[in-house]
């Protein structure tokens, strides 16, 4: 995975390769990602429940340091969009266990949207 890391485009983003393997486990929900060079790929099994859409590719400084905060801005910045419903993007992410968005495993998104 490291060498996939120095192997970054020359303005320092991301690379597709990396891309695609931080999405191949980040859902627990089928998704398809649509990629800058509109290349899709759809990750899990069954039925898609959203899309993800990358109009370009985010930089890898940013996603290393805060993922969160970069797919945040990225999404109100239009350099990442969605198709469906965004209350299932979170709750896929978040009830990933081993998600970058879980701080602790023994909670769910559904269990904090219950409390």
């Amino acid at each position: 995975m490291l060498s996939i890391l120095n192997k970054s485009n020359k303005s320092g983003e991301l690379n597709k390769a990396i891309y695609k393997s931080m999405f191949k486990n980040l859902f627990t929900d089928t998704c398809t990602i649509k990629f800058w060079d509109g290349e899709e790929v759809v990750y899990g099994e069954g039925e898609c429940r959203f899309k993800l859409i990358f109009n370009q590719p985010l930089p890898k400084a940013d996603i290393i340091a805060d993922p969160s905060l970069a797919f945040g801005e990225a999404y109100m910045q239009k350099k990442l969009e969605r198709e469906g419903d965004i209350q299932q993007v979170l709750e896929s992410l978040y009830n990933n266990k081993d998600g970058f968005l879980r701080n602790d495993s023994s909670v769910s998104y559904t269990h904090l949207r219950a409390h």
